[in-house]
């Protein structure tokens, strides 16, 4: 981890399933620290801690875009980072950027699910408006 990035850590134990939170937002401008949470729109989310869940191409989390929550994708530890997948929310993103998470699955170089193939993006649970783009 890069000194000074900012990070989102668990704070209780979940399980696949779980909800950790609800969010909600105000409608921006796509940017570095929006969610796309339909086909052309995207939310500065709130709480605001929620903004510094980072990316990872093996997340533990989703923003849940239909039910307005972030949900657990696997068994989360206190402590853990919390990190989504950019691309199960993002058809084409503001600030494309090197992936180094470190994970078997990494994909070097994350520009939203638009850049990816079917393949790849059969892997992961992705937001609606995602899944009707790729045409799913």
């Amino acid at each position: 981890m890069a000194c000074g990035q900012r990070r989102a850590i668990a704070l209780v134990a979940a399980k696949k399933g779980d909800t950790l939170c609800a969010y909600n937002g105000v409608r921006e401008t796509r940017n570095r620290y929006t969610v796309q949470v339909g086909a052309s729109e995207h939310l500065l989310v709130d709480p605001e801690e929620l903004r510094f869940i980072n990316h990872s191409c093996d997340p533990n989390v989703i923003f849940d875009t239909e039910r307005m929550v972030l949900r657990a994708l696997r068994t989360i530890a206190p402590g853990d980072d919390l990190v989504y997948f950019y691309p199960a929310t993002e058809w084409d993103m503001a600030e494309p950027f090197d992936c180094h998470c470190g994970t078997s699955a990494c994909l070097k170089h994350i520009k939203g699910a638009k850049h990816l193939p079917r393949e790849v993006l059969d892997k992961y649970e992705l937001a609606p408006h995602i899944a009707q783009l790729v045409g799913s």
